[in-house]
C-alpha cells in the first residue's frame, strides 16, 4: 500500500510513514470502515435485485426455473421465510378471537403454535420431495435448489392464503373457506409438481408414479402424528378449564 500523503510504498502492519511520518493507523481503519460498509451495502444490493427477479420468475416461468440449475441464494430465502411469517402472524393475532383467553391460553401462544406447526409441514415437505427425488432420480440435486423451487412455486399459494384470511376478516367466509382449501390442495400438489419435475430431467432408477405414491403415504403419517399431538393438547387445555385447573 502507499502512503496517502507523500506516496511512498508503506506496509499495513505500519503505524507511521518512514518518510512523512504521517500517521497510517486511522487511514487503515477508515478503509477498512469503508470496505465493510461497501460489501454491506453490495450485498443488500444484491438481495434486492435477486429479489426482483424471484418474484418475476413466481408469476411467469416456473417451468423454465426449475430447469435452471441455478437456485436462489440463502440469505434471500432466508429474508423471504421470515417476511411470510411475520405477515401471516400478524394476520393470525387479527383473526383469532379474544374470547380464546376462556381457554386459559393466549392469541400470541396459538400463533406461535400454528406458526411452528406450519413450519415443520414446510421442512417435512422439502425433505420429502429432496429424498425421494435423490431416491429416484440419477439426476444431481441440492437441497438449496429444492427448497428454492419449492418456495418459488408456493409464492401464488401464500398469496392466496394471504387473501383468504383478509376475506376472513372482512366476513366473507365462502370465499375465505374457498381460498383456503385451495392453497392447502396447492401446497400438496406443488410437492408432487416438483417431484414430477425433478425426476423427468433424466434417468430415473424407478417411476416417479412410486414415489408419489411413497411421498402421499409418508405425508399421511406426518398429518396424522402432527393431528393426533395438537387434539390432544387441546383437549387437555378444555379439560383443564372444566376442572378448574385440577385435571
Amino acid at each position: 500500500m502507499l502512503c496517502p500523503s507523500c506516496g511512498r510504498e508503506v506496509h499495513e502492519s505500519d503505524s507511521f510513514c518512514g518518510e512523512c511520518g504521517h500517521k497510517l493507523k486511522d487511514t487503515n481503519v477508515s478503509n477498512n470502515s469503508n470496505n465493510d460498509n461497501n460489501q454491506v451495502s453490495h450485498r443488500f444490493s444484491h438481495i434486492v435485485t435477486e429479489s426482483k427477479s424471484f418474484f418475476k420468475q413466481a408469476f411467469t416461468s416456473h417451468d423454465q426455473t426449475i430447469r435452471d440449475a441455478k437456485p436462489f441464494s440463502f440469505p434471500l430465502l432466508g429474508a423471504l421465510f421470515g417476511l411470510g411469517v411475520i405477515v401471516i402472524a400478524l394476520l393470525f393475532l387479527i383473526m383469532i378471537p379474544n374470547e380464546v383467553s376462556y381457554f386459559s391460553t393466549s392469541k400470541g401462544s396459538i400463533v406461535i403454535r400454528l406458526i411452528l406447526v406450519a413450519t415443520i409441514l414446510l421442512a417435512i415437505l422439502v425433505g420429502l420431495i429432496f429424498g425421494l427425488t435423490k431416491l429416484g432420480s440419477k439426476h444431481p440435486i441440492s437441497f438449496q435448489k429444492v427448497l428454492s423451487d419449492y418456495m418459488l412455486v408456493n409464492t401464488i399459494t401464500l398469496a392466496i392464503f394471504v387473501i383468504s384470511v383478509f376475506c376472513f376478516i372482512l366476513g366473507i367466509y365462502s370465499l375465505a373457506g374457498f381460498g383456503v382449501l385451495l392453497s392447502l390442495i396447492l401446497f400438496n400438489t406443488s410437492a408432487i409438481y416438483l417431484i414430477t419435475k425433478y425426476t423427468s430431467h433424466g434417468m430415473t432408477r424407478f417411476s416417479s408414479f412410486y414415489l408419489i405414491i411413497i411421498f402421499i403415504v409418508i405425508e399421511l403419517i406426518c398429518l396424522a402424528f402432527l393431528g393426533e399431538s395438537v387434539m390432544n393438547q387441546v383437549a387437555e387445555n378444555f379439560l383443564n378449564q372444566i376442572m378448574g385447573g385440577d385435571f
